[in-house]
């Protein structure tokens, strides 16, 4: 009795091969799970800097129904700029309430936080342009203000820099950054990015009114971030992607479904 009760706990217990096996296999599914789950959140998060890239394309297109144009990019041309607040406010009396420095010193990272948001309060919150046509960027708190056309999201607004979602706000160049389309095209050379560590260059230098090209979106404005590694690589020419450095491929725009890297697939 004692020797087959004995065999029969002996047939019930692992080898140590089947207990290593055991664990093997244990293993390679964690191992498939944790890959899974990281390729999954990657892209959950690529689709919402998508989704918001798309919202501020909209925010610009409803400030464009609101004003006479789309916001400037300043990209070198403060004269337009300043013409554009005139448009924006013919009443303006801008000797005795001049526009807030942020206005003047606008750059293609901080244009669609200025003119989207309007002036900012003492806490850095866009809040919108004031009904008083007369003084329009004052601070003050009234009713029925202009805006703001997009709620920016506090933990992404670093001053005027907007940084998408997921992103940390203090990767060295990875905010979101406009140019505005002058008639269809953006071979304006001036319409250059050189901000932000190391300096990087975000737009075409060449004639972009080709038809049905995916590199661009020539109706209205191209909104660029530096994906999910904060950084914009570097690369001049939109229109094909053929000078792109590697960190630009997961760059992301609110004119591609995904990156860069998508795009040229």
């Amino acid at each position: 009795m004692r020797a087959a009760s004995w065999k029969r706990r002996a047939r019930r217990s692992f080898t140590l091969v089947e207990l290593l096996a055991v664990v093997a296999i244990i293993g390679i599914l964690v191992s498939l799970i944790t890959a899974a789950s990281y390729m999954a959140v990657r892209k959950a998060k690529r689709t919402a800097i998508a989704a918001e890239a798309k919202q501020l394309e909209m925010a610009c297109l409803a400030y464009r129904e609101r004003f006479p144009e789309l916001p400037p990019d300043n990209s070198g041309n403060v004269a337009g700029v300043n013409r554009h607040l005139r448009r924006m406010f013919p009443q303006w009396d801008s000797a005795n309430f001049p526009a807030p420095a942020a206005f003047t010193t606008v750059t293609p990272a901080t244009a669609l936080v200025t003119f989207l948001g309007g002036p900012q309060d003492a806490n850095g919150r866009p809040i919108g342009y004031s009904p008083n046509p007369r003084n329009p960027f004052e601070i003050v708190t009234t009713e029925g203000r202009i805006g703001p056309f997009f709620e920016f999201v506090p933990g992404q607004l670093d001053g005027y820099h907007y940084y998408p979602p997921g992103v940390e706000v203090t990767s060295p160049s990875g905010m979101y950054i406009y140019f505005r389309s002058e008639n269809g095209d953006y071979s304006d050379p001036n319409k250059t990015w050189t901000g932000g560590t190391p300096p990087v260059t975000a737009v075409p230098l060449t004639d972009n009114r080709i038809s049905g090209n995916p590199w661009i979106n020539p109706e209205s404005c191209q909104i660029i971030c530096g994906g999910l590694d904060g950084t914009l690589g570097t690369g001049t020419n939109l229109a094909t992607g053929a000078d792109y450095s590697p960190e630009r491929w997961d760059d992301q725009a609110n004119f591609l479904d995904g990156t860069f890297e998508d795009a040229r697939e």
